[in-house]
């Protein structure tokens, strides 16, 4: 038995059962989802109410950023450790001996619990969806083989991983929208202000169009970089490339590049973020409950990559004044 007087998590043997003690362990702390996403916050994790909502209402096991956001919000740093380990067991398949009967009448009473109804239009998103399929800029795009396709996949997998989670529709309510330097900006990542955002390759060198990544600053313009803002917190990325022109960063949803951020001429079709602050530094998150961040180390030339919000230091960046070069 935990210190809640529920079943343990060690006692789970199935994602099912890992997830219905997740339930007990929401239940046992009689906080509302609204309550869960304001503590998370205040712990500088990222828990949006409907994305936790929707894991809770599934079989499959939750990512393990979830996983310790909630655990965290609800029991306290001290029982993450626990939990983790029981997620890893479960993810490895590892058998462990049938749940008692303590648990068993956990998961008979434990109720699925269902994602709350989402307030937001998704007018954007299916206009998005639209303008996803229209051709991406002549100037940025070479040709792109099955090669390309497969090995541009294998870059960012460990980041982009994380297709089974529920997707949030609307940014998070704790988070607070703010303003951003107005023209010209620098996006560095926390952990290695050396670094800006940038047009370059992935660094396998096998996908023919240019990518969002991340290079010294001193080689990072051309092209400039710029926040538009386009009211309500919300933001696109604006790119303007004396041999290329003006272009905005999209999230590709299918493809090669999905994942990653893509150059386009058509700003219509742009990524449209949210720009949160935390801390000393910033998070840009798109609706669906992702946010930007870096593909492994902070190294020049590593990929600006799309993964599931989870308060880490690499979807954390300063936002700063620029010059045109």
């Amino acid at each position: 038995m935990d210190h809640q007087g529920g079943a343990a998590p060690g006692q789970a043997r199935t994602p099912a059962e890992f997830v219905a003690l997740l339930r007990r362990m929401k239940e046992a702390s009689g906080l509302t989802y609204r309550q869960l996403e304001l503590r998370a916050a205040e712990r500088g994790d990222l828990l949006p109410r409907s994305t936790v909502a929707g894991a809770l209402s599934r079989s499959a096991l939750p990512k393990a950023e979830l996983v310790e956001a909630l655990v965290r919000a609800c029991e306290g740093e001290e029982r993450v450790g626990a939990w983790l380990a029981a997620r890893d067991r479960v993810a490895s398949g590892e058998v462990t001996p049938p749940p008692s009967s303590a648990l068993a009448r956990v998961l008979d009473s434990v109720p699925v619990t269902s994602a709350p109804a989402s307030t937001s239009t998704s007018a954007s998103a299916s206009a998005s969806a639209s303008a996803l399929s229209r051709k991406r800029p002549r100037a940025l795009t070479l040709a792109a083989g099955v090669i390309a396709v497969v090995a541009l996949a294998a870059v960012g997998a460990s980041a982009l991983n994380g297709s089974d989670e529920p997707h949030d529709p609307s940014p998070s309510d704790s988070a607070e929208a703010v303003s951003v330097p107005s023209g010209v900006v620098r996006v560095q990542p926390l952990r290695a202000t050396g670094l800006c955002l940038t047009d370059g390759r992935d660094r396998k060198g096998r996908y023919g169009s240019h990518i969002a990544v991340f290079r010294p600053c001193g080689e990072a313009v051309p092209p400039t970089t710029e926040l538009e803002p386009l009211g309500g917190g919300v933001y696109r990325v604006r790119w303007e490339h004396p041999e290329h022109g003006p272009g905005c960063l999209v999230a590709p949803t299918k493809g090669a590049v999905k994942g990653f951020l893509e150059p386009w001429d058509d700003c219509k079709a742009a990524a449209r973020l949210w720009v949160e602050r935390r801390g000393e530094a910033y998070v840009l998150r798109l609706a669906d409950g992702r946010c930007v961040g870096v593909n492994g180390s902070a190294v020049a030339g590593v990929e600006a990559v799309l993964g599931w919000c989870g308060g880490a230091d690499t979807q954390r960046f300063l936002i700063r004044r620029g010059a045109r070069g």
